[in-house]
């Protein structure tokens, strides 16, 4: 699925909003690291972008301004990111883009449409997910749309064994996925002491999210919920039993039988992130 960003004035009226600071700039080389590595391409409109007034000056005269020099630095990794982007070069095609609902603006405001840091990316993407009418494409574009979550390649014919309508359960995916990725660290915390067991995650998690969230019941059928990963800290396979599963409210009063099931990571594995292994059918 295609993204695009567009540099034209939001950029700077965001700037002037937030005085300019290092950490507003350096929030936003973080979110085009990241969006750049999932493949957003960027557009510029030149004339919108750096004419535009900010600070008391125009945005051109506050990139090649040197009084923070520290600041000047992040600048200038701005420039060259606005460097590579490809030209717009009329105001109708500059329209066109941001029209273009695969497109954001680089900006702050408070819309989906409007991207500046990282969460706002992933918020974006998200909404592209939304979209999307056909399970196989969903699936495959899952692990561009969240930041802490890794999901197993099995998850391609999982999606399949999904018992609703997918355009009924489609926006709940899209929602316990996303609280999973927000309380990310909260469940870590959880991970990271000890004595922690699969009752106590799913029950923190609950609290969290006011989504259900339980272990396997069926101790007999937990083969089918296993893993196997390298770990790139010790070189080995570890095999992880992903049997936690948050659960659906009804649908039109029709229970739902569908579960995503995780688990909470491990640390040398995927990047510690939550593995998301089943999306499908009550196992």
């Amino acid at each position: 699925m295609e993204t695009a960003g567009v540099f034209s004035k939001e950029l700077p009226m965001a700037l002037h909003e937030n005085n300019g600071t290092r950490e507003c700039v350096e929030a936003l080389l973080e979110m085009l690291d990241k969006s750049h590595n999932r493949g957003t391409a960027y557009h510029v409109h030149d004339d919108t972008l750096y004419n535009q007034a900010m600070l008391n000056t125009t945005f051109v005269e506050w990139l090649y301004d040197r009084g923070d020099m520290e600041l000047f630095n992040d600048k200038k990794e701005l420039m060259i990111r606005i460097g590579r982007a490809m030209s717009i070069n009329s105001m109708d095609e500059l329209t066109a883009i941001i029209n273009d609902s695969n497109s954001f603006l680089i900006g702050n405001q408070d819309s989906y449409k409007f991207v500046w840091c990282v969460d706002d990316f992933f918020t974006f993407k998200q909404y592209q997910l939304k979209q999307i009418a056909s399970r196989d494409l969903f699936a495959q574009e899952l692990q561009n749309c969240y930041k802490n979550l890794f999901f197993d390649e099995k998850i391609q014919n999982t999606i399949n064994t999904l018992e609703t309508n997918f355009r009924d359960i489609r926006n709940l995916l899209i929602e316990h996925l996303h609280k999973l990725d927000k309380h990310y660290d909260d469940l870590c915390k959880i991970r990271s002491g000890e004595g922690y067991n699969s009752e106590l995650i799913s029950d923190e998690f609950t609290r969290l999210s006011g989504i259900e969230c339980a272990p396997q019941t069926d101790r007999d059928k937990l083969d089918a919920l296993r893993r196997e990963y390298v770990n790139s800290t010790t070189q080995k396979k570890e095999t992880l039993v992903c049997e936690l599963h948050t659960k659906f409210p009804k649908i039109n009063q029709h229970w739902i039988s569908d579960r995503i099931y995780f688990h909470l990571g491990k640390a040398g594995i995927h990047d510690g992130k939550i593995i998301i292994a089943h999306i499908g059918r009550h196992e």
